[in-house]
């Protein structure tokens, strides 16, 4: 149960109570049960589902040129090589142009 307390205020007539103190009372805590969920509340609760859905999290692969260069030299696709070492075709090449 969440309590608010209003005697923050300066006002005399919130801190001795009434109708109008409590419709204010119930209207700041309807404001506060309705806020909107941070990033980090939200990012915790997908990442079951994200997890479920096969994406990775983290730092990506660091990736061996001279292996891919290897498989390139025996013939190998750039797909074949994506599959083999678990990133996307795009990454194996960049990874085999970079000195």
């Amino acid at each position: 149960m969440i309590t608010v307390n209003v005697n923050a205020f300066v006002e005399d007539w919130i801190r001795k109570g009434g109708r109008l103190s409590d419709t204010l009372k119930a209207v700041l805590l309807r404001s506060v049960q309705g806020a909107a969920p941070s990033a980090s509340v939200k990012k915790a609760a997908g990442l079951p589902e994200a997890r479920q859905a096969g994406r990775k999290r983290g730092r990506p692969k660091k990736l061996n040129r001279e292996e891919i260069l290897t498989f390139r030299k025996a013939g190998r696709s750039w797909e074949w090589i994506a599959r083999r070492l678990g990133v996307r075709a795009s990454s194996a090449r960049r990874a085999a142009n970079e000195p």
